[in-house]
Order: C-alpha cells, then structure tokens, then sequence
C-alpha cells in the first residue's frame, strides 16, 4: 500500500487552492492592507514609528493567537482515535477539519517572522515589508472564522461518532471488505 503524501501543499491541493485564494478572508485582507499602505502613505505621519508599533503589535498578536491555536489543535487531536479518524475519512471531512487549523497557523508564522525581519531592513524597504505582515495577519484573523466553523463540525461528527459508534464502524468495516474483493 502506497504511504499518502500528507506534505502542506498536497494538503492545500486536496483542500482546495481555489478555496484558499479566492476566498474572502483574503479578499477582506488585500482591501485592509491596501487601506494601511495608503494611511501610511500619509505625508504628516511619522513613519518610522508607525512602521515600528505594527511592527510589534502584529508580533504580540500572531504569536498570541498562534498559541491559542495550537492548543486548540492539541484538543482536537487528542479527542481523535483510531476508529474516529477513520469515520471522519470515510465522512470526508478530516481535511475540513485540520487543515485550517494547519493554514492558519502558518499564516500566522509568517507574519510574525515578516514582522520580525522588518526590523533588521532600512527604514525605506522595512515599511512596505511590515506591510505584508499586516496582510498576513489580516488573513490569518479573518480566516479565523473558518477554523472555529472547522471546530463546531469536529464537535458534531465527534457527538455523531459516540452516539452511533457501533454502527459506523460496522459500515466502515463492511466497505473495508467489499473494497478488498474488488
């Protein structure tokens, strides 16, 4: 049996690309990081500081939240076993379910450590590079509603799951078997 490819991007493939980059999370992200180049844009602002203080704060907020999602993604998981996660393959929602925790958490990465390479940068470039740690992190927070829906519909297949627990793995076991006779 050939071992699945479970890398980041034959995740995202099989989640969807299109979900991902023609969503509205992203279409919400590119409009408020379109509206923070133009206020920073602004003559009369003292970039420089501006550029520093969201430098930080988006630091402080995607490590708070990367935290938050991490452990959240340590419940999910550890209210898995054996016979749940192969219910949720056969129900086709694993993917549904983890893989926003999995983005977001990396969308959240990568603005935090865009954030911090900022500060190394001349002042001319590190504007502009801050700017698309906003954008990331505008992302990843907006996109933040589909990780909580991706929880409520773990909490559903899981209540499912423990009700009928019996019965679904005797349909799994079934169609186990009749795959295997073909």
């Amino acid at each position: 049996m050939a071992k699945p490819n479970n890398t980041f991007l034959a995740e995202a493939k099989q989640f969807g690309i299109r979900r991902i980059f023609f969503s509205g999370p992203l279409i919400i992200a590119a409009l408020l990081t379109v509206l923070f180049i133009l206020k920073i844009n602004e003559p009369k602002l003292d970039i420089h500081t501006f550029e520093k203080e969201i430098s930080g704060q988006v630091e402080i907020i995607g490590i708070g939240i990367f935290s938050i999602l991490f452990a959240a993604f340590a419940i999910v998981t550890s209210l898995s076993d054996k016979n749940f996660v192969k219910f949720l393959l056969h129900a086709k929602v694993f993917r549904k379910i983890l893989f926003p925790f999995w983005f977001n958490s990396c969308l959240y990465l990568l603005s935090v450590i865009i954030a911090f390479i900022s500060s190394w940068l001349p002042q001319s470039c590190s504007v502009y590079v801050v700017s698309g740690s906003v954008f990331f992190v505008l992302w990843a927070l907006t996109d933040t509603f589909y990780v909580v829906m991706a929880t409520v519909l773990f909490g559903a297949k899981r209540a499912e799951f423990v009700e009928y627990e019996p019965e679904i793995l005797e349909i799994i076991a079934e169609q186990e078997r009749k795959k295997k006779k073909n």
